[in-house]
């Protein structure tokens, strides 16, 4: 039986969920896995309204807060998606960015947070956000139980009409009115070129900080 409990709890330490915490999440973790997939680290589980996020410096997830005090919780409909970020990327503010990693949506089920998954990337969606670019890559799950077979928005508008209106509506509302405007669509191909100059922008980053 103890030898059970202990199987039981070896599994839950799985490799792709790092719930000690230990890891950087924005500078230990490859942008792709050993498969050549894009990873995601969850910051928020479908079904929140608590704001976490990846802390640049220190690499840990934390709660967001307000006033570095109050945390800060989502006054909308709670997360209709799990939300995270593309590790060892940066939307700098040369490109009209927030200095932060790459936000993704990920579809599908509910995912617990800190998890690390690989993802297929279906496109995104630009907002402004206070004069920002604040891009939204929306992406799946690898092997998911929903979106099966769905390779771009394409695919994703065939199969599941809607779902873009959806995040695009939540977006624009979720800070409040007129706080965030919708700026424009990228296919998929486009996104990936974001993401690769993203990377690109990281490894200046990390390299200037070791000198």
């Amino acid at each position: 039986m103890i030898k059970f409990f202990i199987f039981l709890f070896c599994m839950n330490l799985s490799t792709n969920s790092f719930a000690d915490n230990k890891v950087n999440y924005f500078k230990d973790i490859p942008i792709k896995n050993s498969n050549g997939f894009y990873q995601s680290v969850i910051e928020i589980e479908s079904g929140e309204n608590d704001k976490w996020e990846v802390i640049k410096k220190s690499g840990k997830i934390k709660v967001e807060k307000i006033d570095q005090e109050i945390p800060r919780k989502i006054n909308y409909l709670s997360y209709p998606f799990n939300y995270g970020i593309i590790p060892q990327t940066i939307l700098t503010v040369e490109d009209c960015g927030d200095g932060d990693p790459l936000d993704v949506v990920v579809l599908g089920e509910k995912i617990k947070r800190g998890s690390v998954i690989e993802i297929n990337i279906l496109g995104s969606i630009n907002f402004i956000d206070s004069g920002d670019n604040d891009l939204k890559i929306i992406a799946i799950k690898k092997n998911n139980s929903i979106f099966k077979n769905i390779q771009d928005f394409d695919d994703l508008n065939n199969n599941y009409a809607g779902v873009i209106e959806i995040i695009k509506l939540w977006f624009l509302n979720y800070k409040g009115k007129n706080k965030v405007y919708y700026d424009q669509i990228l296919n998929k191909d486009e996104t990936e070129i974001i993401i690769k100059k993203s990377h690109k922008r990281f490894m200046f980053y990390i390299n200037n900080l070791q000198q």
